[in-house]
């Protein structure tokens, strides 16, 4: 199944699913490191990055946007949105 793009606008609209249990360490680990670069390059550049998550349906959903911030739990969007890093399952920069 494709993923469908929401608008970072509707992101408070989702029933975000935690995929934590789904993604291995490593990974956890190189989405730390892409969720930084992207907080760089947003900051820095004005570029974007998209987020892959799904919602408890399972559908898999993305958000393009710039990342603003990055708290302990959190990445924080443009507008004070915020996905739960743990739901965050890909992180693609470009």
């Amino acid at each position: 199944m494709r993923p469908h793009e929401v608008r970072k606008e509707n992101i408070h609209e989702l029933d975000i699913m935690n995929v934590k249990h789904m993604v291995c360490k490593e990974d956890r680990i190189m989405r730390k490191i892409k969720l930084n670069r992207g907080l760089i390059l947003g900051n820095a550049y004005k570029s974007k990055v998209k987020l892959h998550f799904f919602n408890k349906k399972e559908n898999p959903l993305f958000v393009e946007t710039t990342i603003w911030a990055i708290t302990e739990k959190n990445v924080v969007l443009k507008g004070g949105k915020t996905i739960p890093i743990d739901s965050i399952y890909k992180v693609s920069l470009y």
